[in-house]
């Protein structure tokens, strides 16, 4: 269990980078795809999808997007170090009798 602990702790990362580096292409290519077939979308994001498409640098938008996603990770990533969420012990019910919650009691057989 240590070397598996030990090599997901450095694969989770490539993993992280991996994922978030083809779901910015795929913003990218669905963008492009959404102004070829001049489907609208609703709000700011007609205008959003045909920023991404009209450029021509595309690799550029991809990564200028992977470039903000990482960035919304690592800042995550922070205020979860300084501000911790409030984590609940469940405890174990024992083996011999069960958990009450008031005046229950064990019924003998």
């Amino acid at each position: 269990t240590y070397v598996k602990a030990y090599w997901e702790s450095i694969i989770r990362p490539f993993k992280t980078l991996i994922g978030t580096y083809i779901f910015s292409v795929a913003i990218v290519l669905f963008s492009v795809l959404l102004t070829d077939a001049d489907i609208h979308l609703p709000f700011k994001l007609d205008a959003l999808t045909n920023s991404i498409a009209i450029t021509t640098d595309r690799t550029g938008a991809v990564n200028f997007i992977f470039f903000i996603i990482m960035q919304i990770r690592f800042l995550r990533w922070v205020f979860g170090l300084f501000f911790k969420k409030s984590v609940t012990d469940y405890q174990y019910a024992p083996e011999d009798g069960f958990v009450t919650t008031g005046n229950a009691k064990k019924i003998k057989d």
